[in-house]
C-alpha cells in the first residue's frame, strides 16, 4: 500500500531562525528635572536635552544680569535723594546754628538790665532755637543711619544676584571649590567680606575660582583643601542647582587628566572650566 504523506503541524516546523529577535537594548543616560527627579532618557536625545539646559542656563543668567542691574539703578536713585535730603538738612542746621550764636553771642546782663520782659522773650527763642538744632541733628544722623543700612543691603542683595548667577553659570558649587576660593581670595589680598563688598561680580568670582582650580591642578595636593582654617565661606557652602551635564562633563575631563597627567586633557579641561 502506498504510504500517506505526513503532514507536519506548522508548529512543529519553527525553527530558531523563525522566533522574534530580542529587542536591542536602546543605551541611555540620566537626565535630572527641575525637582531632582532622575529620569532614563534615550541617549540620542542627549544633545537637544543638553543645548535645552545650556539655554535654560544662559537665559536666567541673563535674567540675573537684569536684576542685578535694576536693583544697582533704583539704590543708586535712592542714595542720591537720601544724600541730597542729608545735605539739605545739614544746610538747615547750619541756620539754625548761626541764628543760635548770635543770640549767645548777646550781652546778656546788659539786655536784663535795659529791658527785662526783652530779655525773656530772646531767651525763651534762644531755648527754642536749642531744641530745633538738636531735632535737626537727630533727623541727620536718622537718614545716615537709613542711608547706610540702604548701603548694606543693596551689597547683600548684590551678593546674593552675583553669587546665583555664579551658580547658574557653573551649575554647581561644592564645598571643596568654596575652600579654594576662600584661599585664593587670601592670596589676592582680600578678606572674604572685602571681596564679597567690592567685587559682587559672577564674571570676577567664577575667574578667581577658575584660577584656584587651576592652581590646584598645577600643584596635585588636594591636601592642601583640608589644611584651610574654618571660616565662613565665600559662597554658600553646597550652593548648587541640579547637576548639569556640563559639570558631568567636567568630572570626566578631571578624571581623565587624574589618569593620564597628559597636558592635552589638562587643556581640554581648563578651556571648559574658562
Amino acid at each position: 500500500a502506498a504510504e500517506t504523506p505526513q503532514i507536519e503541524d506548522s508548529q512543529d516546523q519553527e525553527t530558531d531562525d523563525d522566533a522574534p529577535h530580542a529587542l536591542a537594548e536602546v543605551e541611555t543616560f540620566d537626565f535630572t528635572d527641575d525637582e531632582g527627579a532622575v529620569h532614563k532618557l534615550p541617549a540620542k536625545l542627549r544633545d537637544a536635552v543638553e543645548r535645552r539646559a545650556d539655554y535654560t542656563r544662559k537665559t536666567q543668567h541673563v535674567a540675573t544680569l537684569q536684576a542685578k542691574a535694576e536693583d544697582r539703578l533704583m539704590f543708586a536713585e535712592a542714595r542720591a535723594q537720601a544724600i541730597g535730603t542729608v545735605l539739605d538738612g545739614v544746610a538747615e542746621l547750619r541756620g539754625l546754628q548761626a541764628q543760635l550764636q548770635q543770640f549767645q553771642a548777646l550781652d546778656w546782663d546788659s539786655v536784663h538790665r535795659a529791658d527785662p520782659a526783652q530779655a525773656f522773650s530772646l531767651s525763651r527763642k534762644m531755648d527754642a532755637l536749642k531744641e530745633q538744632v538738636g531735632l535737626k541733628g537727630q533727623a541727620i544722623q536718622q537718614q545716615v543711619n537709613h542711608t547706610q543700612q540702604m548701603a548694606q543691603l543693596h551689597a547683600q542683595n548684590q551678593w546674593a544676584a552675583a553669587e546665583k548667577g555664579v551658580i547658574e553659570r557653573l551649575g554647581t558649587i561644592s564645598q571643596a571649590d568654596n575652600i579654594a576660593l576662600e584661599k585664593e581670595v587670601q592670596n589676592l589680598g582680600f578678606s572674604a567680606a572685602e571681596f564679597k563688598r567690592r567685587f559682587p561680580d559672577p564674571a570676577i568670582i567664577e575667574a578667581v575660582l577658575n584660577s584656584a582650580r587651576w592652581r590646584n591642578l598645577q600643584s596635585g595636593k588636594s591636601a592642601t583643601l583640608n589644611s584651610v582654617k574654618t571660616a565662613p565661606p565665600v559662597l554658600k557652602p553646597g550652593a548648587s542647582s541640579n547637576e548639569t551635564a556640563a559639570v558631568s562633563r567636567q568630572n570626566k575631563l578631571r578624571a581623565n587628566l587624574k589618569k593620564t597627567g597628559s597636558v592635552h586633557d589638562a587643556a581640554k579641561l581648563l578651556s571648559r572650566l574658562m
